[in-house]
Formats: C-alpha cells, sequence, structure tokens
C-alpha cells in the first residue's frame, strides 16, 4: 500500500475505532435497571460529537478517494482504494447508529418535562405497534413522525407519552414515562388532566379504544385531536379505512363524522363534539411518495390544526406551504450534487 493511502487509512481506522468502542460500550456492554431506560446526558453529548465527527471524516475521505487522483495529483492503488472506500461505508454506518444512541442518551423523562417546562404538556396516545411500523428515518435531521410531531408541538408544548416497556434506550420525540401495567391508565388519565391537548393517534387496539372512550367523557372536545396514519396510503385505501374508522367510533362521538375524507390526516372538534377535517392541499409535483413527503404532510397539516385552534401557529397559503418544500428539496439535490456527482466529474 503506498504511503498515501497508509495515512488516510490510519486516521479512518482510529476513528472508526473510536466510534466502535462507544457503539459496542451502549449496545452491548450497558445493561438497564428497572423499568426506566438508560439516560446519560454527559456521556450522550460525547458520544454524539463523536458519531458527527466520525461521519464527517467518512464523508470527507469517500470523496478524497473518488477525486484525490485529479484533486491532489497523487495515485492510490485499487486495495488502498477499496479499503478506505469500506473503512468510509462502515464509518458512516457506524457515525449513524452512534448519533442516535448519543441522541437518546440524551432524553429526558416526562416527569422531569412537566416539572421544567412553563407551558403545559401535549398528551401523545399511540399504540406501541405504531411505533415499530412508523419510524421511517430519512436523510439525518428529518427524524421519524413522532420526532417530526414533537418538534411541532414543541411551540405549543412539550410533548409527553408512555414508553414502551423494556425499552433500552428512550425512544425519541415525545418526553417518556415507563409505568408497569397496572399503572398505565391512571398515569394516562393523570396526564389528560395535566395537558392542553390530546394527539391520540387511530389504531385497532384495546387499550386505544379505552383511551378514546376516557377522552370523550372527562376530556373538553377543543383538546382532542385525532391523528389518522394513512399518509402513504392510496385514495382507495384512505377512503376503506376512514369508513372503518367511522364506523367503529361514530358510536361514541355526539356528532357523526363528514362522509368524505379529502385530504385530511387530522381530526379535531369545536365545543359542542363537531368534527372539523384538516389536511394539505398538495400541488401534483409534492406529491412524491418518500419519507420526507410523508413527513411534510405530517408537519404542515399539525400546524394547520394548531392555527385554527390559535395555539402559536398562523394558517398560511397553501403556496406558502409549497415553497418550503420546494425549498427543502432544493437544497437537497445540491447536496447531492457536491458530495456524490461532483467527485466523480473531477475524477474523470
Amino acid at each position: 500500500m503506498d504511503s498515501f493511502g497508509s495515512f488516510f487509512c490510519t486516521i479512518a481506522a482510529a476513528s472508526f475505532l473510536l466510534g466502535l468502542e462507544h457503539f459496542l460500550s451502549l449496545v452491548i456492554f450497558t445493561k438497564k435497571k428497572g423499568l426506566d431506560p438508560i439516560r446519560n446526558p454527559r456521556y450522550g453529548k460525547w458520544v454524539l460529537r463523536n458519531g458527527v465527527i466520525l461521519l464527517g471524516a467518512s464523508m470527507l475521505l469517500g470523496i478524497v478517494v473518488m477525486s484525490t487522483n485529479k484533486l491532489f495529483g497523487m495515485y492510490l492503488s485499487e486495495n488502498s482504494a477499496g479499503l478506505l472506500n469500506v473503512l468510509a461505508l462502515l464509518g458512516g454506518i457506524l457515525a449513524l447508529g452512534n448519533i442516535g444512541n448519543g441522541r437518546r442518551l440524551n432524553t429526558v423523562s416526562a416527569e422531569d418535562v412537566i416539572r421544567s417546562s412553563e407551558k403545559k404538556p401535549v398528551l401523545y396516545l399511540r399504540s406501541f405497534l405504531f411505533d415499530e411500523t412508523k419510524t421511517d428515518i430519512g436523510i439525518i435531521g428529518m427524524g421519524n413522525f413522532e420526532q417530526n410531531l414533537a418538534q411541532i408541538t414543541d411551540r405549543v408544548g412539550p410533548m409527553i407519552a408512555i414508553g414502551k416497556p423494556g425499552e433500552k434506550f428512550a425512544a425519541m420525540g415525545a418526553a417518556r414515562v415507563y409505568v408497569g401495567d397496572d399503572e398505565w391508565k391512571g398515569k394516562i388519565l393523570e396526564y389528560i388532566e395535566k395537558s392542553q391537548c390530546v394527539l391520540w393517534v387511530y389504531g385497532d387496539t384495546e387499550g386505544l379504544r379505552w383511551e378514546i372512550s376516557k377522552l370523550v367523557k372527562i376530556i373538553d372536545p377543543t383538546k382532542l385531536i385525532i391523528c389518522l396514519p394513512i399518509w402513504d396510503l392510496k385514495q382507495a385505501q384512505r377512503d376503506e379505512m376512514w369508513a372503518k374508522f367511522t364506523k367503529e367510533l361514530s358510536p361514541t362521538f355526539a356528532k357523526p363524522f363528514p362522509s368524505q375524507l379529502g385530504p385530511a390526516l387530522f381530526v379535531h372538534f369545536r365545543s359542542d363534539w363537531t368534527p372539523l377535517l384538516v389536511g394539505v392541499h398538495t400541488s401534483w409535483v409534492v406529491r412524491i411518495k418518500t419519507i420526507k413527503y410523508r413527513m411534510f404532510l405530517a408537519r404542515e397539516g399539525l400546524k394547520m390544526v394548531f392555527a385554527e385552534k390559535g395555539l402559536h401557529y398562523k394558517i398560511r397559503p397553501n403556496w406558502f406551504i409549497h415553497l418550503k418544500f420546494y425549498r427543502t428539496l432544493i437544497f437537497l439535490l445540491l447536496f447531492i450534487f457536491l458530495v456524490f456527482i461532483l467527485p466523480i466529474l473531477l475524477s474523470i
């Protein structure tokens, strides 16, 4: 192996081994105690920094390997280039794992959030099965469904939830409290009373049916927001789920639901339980079936709900909503060009 390749292999290997040590110490060797997951903000910040640095080094290494002959006039043998590319790829994967673990170690409990926040919380109720099926992770910073909702509710109040028993690390998004099987109903009733609004994700489980039956009896109708997890379904599937939803829940509510769903993803209510459907009317350009598209619909839809309730958001025209999506899309395309396409063009 040439000296230039050896130098970069040494640097990459050192960064990789440091990241591997953090990853293994967290995932394999660290054990949780009791119901609460592992939380360590000080160590979490260190792991997060390591992940960010390792990710940057891996991306830089990949760019250098692809463009080194053109930029520096230096030669890398095929073995050196292949090894460096493998290290860059593994380093990037490991970095993403450390970034995620670092962020999870930095999470705080729902109880701490309620005590420290000046705003009343937003209670997030969903099936634990929803956590497992709707954890799409896109480009860094995009997050999953719950994380996107938590970012939107943050201006209204911190989002809190009941954590899934047995989690080694707390999931990102809502601040969680962990309770036993015989305590969760009491804790939910306590949090309903403390929260300024409740975001209930529709699903077909016994726990969710119990929650909605209690909510209808004890909550102010204007505080309930129902989320319909149908953003990635075709229109026929959306209509089918809406028909199922109305059939199951119409007997529970005092006022009937509209027969047509339209583009709605959220349902909220007037003080007399009159249901109001909220969704984003998107142009054909925005209708790209990607993770970003689904997160876009969820974020903007929830903003519209809060805007209609007069909670820290303003109702925006469609062109303004589309502009934000196009702006993100342009930056994404520019990132892909600079990181992947430009090095290839320079190496030709």
